[in-house]
């Protein structure tokens, strides 16, 4: 017994001490699952259900529009959301990218968030559109180009379509954008960067 592993004289005899992974990129282990279960519930939220394989081909379409945006190999991603899909999708899709993903949580002060924005060095600021005044302003002084905002009703449009009248009058600011509309127009798939994990 390893006397720095004290715990495993409480192991199970038929629990393995030792476990050997493979080593690959997050987004790969995706990957994978989609082409070996594409549609397998991969996310529930509120009664809609996203398969591996939609999940998959959704990041891949952020990662193709984050390119667009600039993002580079290295560039700072930063994902002001709640726990929801879109939170899913866009860190799949900014590690595509090539992208380090700056998760913020989405109880942050505009304080709190210009600091982890301007730490971090975050370029694109992803945020939920209840959050977007905040974000607006904590980008101020930061490194961020460029915000994209997405909320419920990306995921729950009958529920939300109120919503999205409410928030669509904000996308005339040339630093706002959609997230919807950012998929919508790409057409290709995830670039092709090679990440060591």
């Amino acid at each position: 017994m390893d006397s720095d592993r004290p715990w495993l004289r409480y192991w199970l005899r038929d629990v393995p001490q030792r476990m050997s992974y493979s080593v690959v990129a997050l987004h790969d282990r995706l990957r994978d699952s989609a082409r070996k279960y594409p549609w397998r519930t991969a996310i529930y939220y509120e009664g809609v259900e996203l398969s591996y394989e939609q999940l998959d081909r959704a990041s891949d379409r952020v990662a193709a529009s984050l390119s667009r945006l600039g993002v580079v190999k290295g560039d700072r991603v930063a994902l002001y959301l709640p726990n929801s899909p879109q939170f899913v999708i866009c860190l799949y899709g900014a590690l595509k990218a090539g992208a380090i993903v700056v998760p913020c949580n989405p109880a942050y002060k505009e304080m709190e968030l210009n600091y982890q924005l301007k730490d971090s060095g975050a370029k694109i600021l992803v945020a939920f559109n209840m959050l977007v005044d905040a974000a607006k302003r904590a980008a101020k002084g930061t490194a961020v180009e460029r915000i994209i905002i997405t909320g419920y009703e990306d995921v729950l449009p009958a529920i939300h379509l109120a919503l999205k009248d409410m928030i669509v009058e904000r996308l005339g600011d040339e630093e706002l954008v959609g997230l919807t509309d950012l998929i919508a127009e790409s057409k290709n798939g995830a670039p092709d960067v090679a990440i060591d994990p």
